[in-house]
């Protein structure tokens, strides 16, 4: 990643922490921010837009999901087996930060929402 993209993903979380912070709410519904899912690594490739209101229920991706990038209040579990089925031992699942970009280990085929660390 580049110092440039480094730099403008910090401004951004910066400015939703200060936005967050003196109470403005993100939409009308005061729904957390926002959370996107690659289908391709360095957030490229289809851009999958996950609901985060709705926690608790199991979702598959349409594409497999390669990286995220993720300004949240909620963690976003990921499983490497559509339906949210638990991975094979040896190959855990993954949980996502509430401010976090990267890429999965495997790619992701289904998820789930979850309010902080439930």
């Amino acid at each position: 990643m580049t110092l440039t993209k480094s730099f403008a993903r910090l401004a951004a979380a910066t400015a939703v922490a200060t936005v967050t912070a003196f109470g403005a709410q993100a939409s009308a519904s005061g729904s957390p921010l926002f959370a996107y899912f690659y289908s391709g690594p360095g957030q490229t490739g289809t851009r999958a837009e996950i609901d985060l209101d709705e926690t608790g229920v199991c979702h598959n991706f349409a594409e497999p999901a390669r990286s995220y990038d993720i300004a949240s209040t909620n963690d976003i579990e990921v499983y490497w087996n559509r339906d949210c089925r638990p991975s094979e031992p040896g190959y855990p699942d993954f949980r996502t930060g509430t401010f976090s970009t990267g890429e999965l280990p495997l790619p992701g085929m289904s998820y789930r929402v979850r309010l902080g660390w439930d």
